[in-house]
Formats: structure tokens, C-alpha cells, sequence
């Protein structure tokens, strides 16, 4: 959905709409999901509001009690994915 999304006109702006912590927050394991189609789509032109996202999930993750939290596991495996995504491309070993 995400990649038709950024395919459209005024799909990046859309999208950008919905790239805030309200949304991450809210469900982390399903917004992994959003940030995997923009790091499959290359869309580079988001790296400032992920960046941010990356910041805004490290700073939840210190105020949570550390242990076993699917919460916290998701929101650990988003943060991963984020800074993963704002890596630039290596390039493909010969």
C-alpha cells in the first residue's frame, strides 16, 4: 500500500502526513511495515522525518522499564529498522 501510496502525485505528502509519533507509537509492529515499503522504495526524501522517528523511539525506549515487553520489542525492532533505512546503500560485493 505504502509503495502505491509514494507512486501517486501527492503520495509522498500523504505519507508524510502520517509519519509522526502519535502513529509510531500507537502500533510500532505495524509501523515497521511502513518504514520496510519506504526502504524498499528508496524514498530518500524522508530521512529528515525518519531521523526524527529514530530520536523520538530512543527516547521512549529510555523511559521504559527495561525486560520482556512486546512493546518494547517492537519498538526496539522499529528503531533497527529506521537507522537501518537512513544507512546509506553499500555497494554490492564482487
Amino acid at each position: 500500500m505504502v509503495r502505491i501510496l509514494l507512486s501517486l502525485t501527492n503520495g509522498p505528502a500523504a505519507l508524510r502526513s502520517h509519519l509522526n509519533t502519535n502513529e509510531m507509537f500507537n502500533d510500532p509492529g505495524r509501523f515497521q511495515s511502513v518504514i520496510d515499503a519506504i526502504a524498499a522504495a528508496h524514498a530518500d526524501a524522508f530521512a529528515i522525518n525518519l531521523e526524527a522517528l529514530a530520536t523520538a523511539a530512543k527516547n521512549k525506549l529510555a523511559g521504559l522499564a527495561p525486560g520482556p515487553d512486546p512493546y518494547r520489542d517492537d519498538l526496539e525492532e522499529l528503531r533497527k529498522r529506521l537507522l537501518q533505512t537512513l544507512e546509506p546503500p553499500q555497494p554490492a560485493a564482487k
